[in-house]
């Protein structure tokens, strides 16, 4: 086990790529030869294992992750300003407008010479002198709140969650590139480029890559499935996408389609026994090691059922995700322990 602090590394950042190649050199000192490593999307981890001659795998799940992230701040979410090349005169409705700043408005209007100021004097002068408390009868219900909607730049994508389908579509490609054992991405990326075309309707890619699909028989319903219309500004902006972050060069490391999903679980229980909020600097070790009995002995727990992450009937809207409940943790370890140590069960009763 390798432990660095800041003090030795001289910032958080530098932490990591320093204890991983301590690490190495201390495993392949004791003559244990590394064939591969998987490790989270770190370049400067990839470039130590270039130098040592290791094969370099990431993991899939961040990766699968990351892109429906960037395709939700890409093409999914909501426009929230008007970019620098967007002109006024391009506006088509009030909406349009409301992408605009009151800056930007207020220099269009001064350039087409109109007075600002005398307007808004000449609005608060209207009527008979009475302010519009006055004005308003007994009775009368307030008016409305309206709330400005701003468009989605793709609605299509927003409503079918197109995202959370891309990362599903993630999956099942790596995993068949694993399983051909193939270390050249080609046909990988092939494979999930074929998504924007599939959720248009067109399965001809699909055919050419894997005719057992589903999506290439005869019987499939094409219409029921399709998200969007094909050559449309949507269908051409999710092949952008897939062309820009779904490349040979950024797929290369997930040829095997490893995923560390036991790491950071391990490093979940770790965080539970020494919470890195604090500095343990004489029980550490101590610490770790229970943290490491208590992943072994309950490592094998059985998936008793599994449920939605968060309730249907809650404000706080759910994610498209469900978690597995495990069997009850045993703590025999501790029993062990306490028998070892002080021969008897007294410890565990308390």
């Amino acid at each position: 086990m390798v432990t660095k602090t800041r003090v030795e590394c001289g910032n958080s950042w530098r932490i990591e790529p320093i204890a991983f190649k301590e690490c190495i050199d201390i495993l392949q000192a004791k003559g244990l030869v590394i064939a591969e490593v998987v490790h989270n999307d770190n370049t400067t981890v990839d470039k130590i294992l270039q130098h040592a001659g290791i094969l370099s795998q990431k993991d899939l799940w961040h990766k699968a992750k990351n892109v429906m992230r960037m395709f939700k701040t890409t093409l999914q979410e909501r426009r929230k300003t008007a970019g620098s090349g967007d002109r006024l005169e391009t506006a088509r409705n009030a909406e349009d407008l409301a992408l605009f700043s009151n800056e930007v408005l207020k220099s269009y209007a001064r350039s087409l010479n109109l007075p600002l100021s005398e307007h808004e004097s000449e609005a608060e002068q209207e009527g008979d002198g009475q302010s519009d408390a006055e004005n308003v009868q007994p009775n009368t219900p307030a008016p409305a709140r309206t709330r400005r909607s701003v468009p989605f730049m793709y609605p299509e994508l927003q409503e079918h969650d197109i995202a959370y389908k891309l990362k599903s579509w993630i999956y099942p490609c790596a995993r068949r590139c694993a399983e051909r054992g193939d270390e050249d991405p080609t046909v990988m990326v092939q494979e999930i480029h074929t998504a924007a075309d599939h959720w248009a309707g067109v399965h001809s890619a699909c055919a050419r890559l894997d005719p057992t699909r589903q999506c290439c028989q005869e019987d499939f319903e094409v219409a029921n499935h399709r998200r969007y219309q094909q050559d449309s500004p949507t269908h051409n902006a999710v092949k952008k996408f897939l062309q820009k972050y779904i490349s040979v060069n950024r797929m290369r490391h997930y040829t095997r389609a490893r995923e560390n999903h036991a790491n950071e679980t391990f490093h979940s229980v770790i965080n539970k026994f020494a919470s890195k909020r604090i500095h343990w600097d004489q029980s550490y070790y101590a610490r770790l090691a229970q943290a490491a009995m208590d992943w072994n002995e309950n490592i094998t727990r059985q998936v008793i059922k599994t449920t939605e992450r968060r309730r249907n009937d809650t404000a706080v809207r759910r994610r498209a995700a469900t978690t597995r409940v495990l069997a009850p943790r045993t703590g025999s370890w501790k029993k062990n322990i306490s028998s070892v140590v002080f021969e008897s069960t007294w410890l565990c009763k308390t």
